[in-house]
């Protein structure tokens, strides 16, 4: 209302800067619905704990037997986090020239850039894991018949071994093409209200409800599957911050965003990749993605 108040007159109040903004970035990113947490930290080094409960197992026991344990190992990894920022330049002629709700629009699509980083920041934590060695990094698998391609049984490889191990693959990461080709099959083609005509459960989750993200950071020929309730952390030092400055000699209005964060993994079969360009004999489940039921 205040801009309206005097017609000769037209500026940007720092209001608008932060409101188009933080509109882009809560519009354009899909990373916080494939995180299970975010969590605030107090520095860009976080160590992150690490806990395997692999040993833990339960045993039969009879009555006024001892009761079996097992061991819980305990670690820890540094996991860093690094700041993101974009800025924007805007001369006093375009915000003289240009209406307010139009330069608005404008403005948001610096938030959709930075979204979008996060959203590449994730998939490559999605990737090779969030420590330098790769020890983090996804299990690869193939599919049964490389000159088919992918097909739907692939897909349900995927999810009845995940339901074996706790783990429900309900969201698909891919690029473009590749996401062409999961749309394509005919499971997901011929579908009655947002479901297929199988309607068999596995373990309790229906794969038809998983949820199709499209990144242009994901390799050719593979698709990620994401458990979003154990596979990524969100780790925040500084959120995001939107500040203005006006440089008078030279007429020039500048806005910029910023915004320190990272992700880390929580369970490393949190996900797994899909690669159907290698064959599944040889290129198998690892070891550590081995069912104990």
């Amino acid at each position: 209302n205040l801009i309206d108040l005097d017609q000769d007159s037209k500026w940007i109040t720092p209001e608008i800067f932060r409101d188009s903004i933080r509109k882009g970035f809560r519009t354009s990113p899909f990373y916080n619905q494939l995180i299970a947490a975010s969590v605030n930290v107090a520095q860009p080094q976080v160590n992150m704990p690490h806990i395997d409960l692999s040993d833990a197992e339960p045993q039969p026991t009879g009555e006024a037997e001892n009761i079996s344990k097992g061991k819980v190992s305990y670690g820890n990894k540094m996991v860093e986090v690094t700041k993101e920022a974009i800025g924007i330049d805007i001369t006093y002629e375009a915000i003289a020239y240009t209406t307010i709700n139009l330069m608005m629009i404008f403005i948001q699509d610096i938030g959709v850039k930075l979204g979008h980083r996060l959203n590449a920041k994730l998939v490559d934590v999605a990737i090779n894991g969030d420590q330098a060695d790769a020890s983090e990094s996804a299990a690869v698998i193939g599919v049964e018949n490389v000159n088919l391609g992918l097909q739907y049984d692939d897909i349900l490889r995927i999810w009845i071994r995940g339901s074996l191990l706790g783990r429900f693959y309900t969201a698909m990461i891919a690029n473009e093409t590749m996401a062409g080709k999961i749309l394509a099959l005919k499971e997901f083609k011929e579908k009655f209200q947002g479901t297929t005509e199988k309607t068999l459960a596995v373990n309790g989750t229906l794969p038809s409800q998983a949820k199709l993200f499209v990144s242009t950071k994901v390799p050719d020929n593979q698709i990620i599957f994401v458990d979003p309730q154990y596979a990524f952390v969100q780790l925040t030092a500084m959120p995001l911050m939107v500040e203005g400055e006006k440089l008078v000699q030279k007429q020039i209005e500048s806005a910029y965003a910023s915004i320190t964060t990272g992700f880390a993994n929580i369970f490393r079969e949190g996900r797994i990749i899909l690669d159907v360009s290698i064959p599944f004999n040889g290129n198998g489940f690892p070891d550590w993605m081995q069912p104990t039921i």
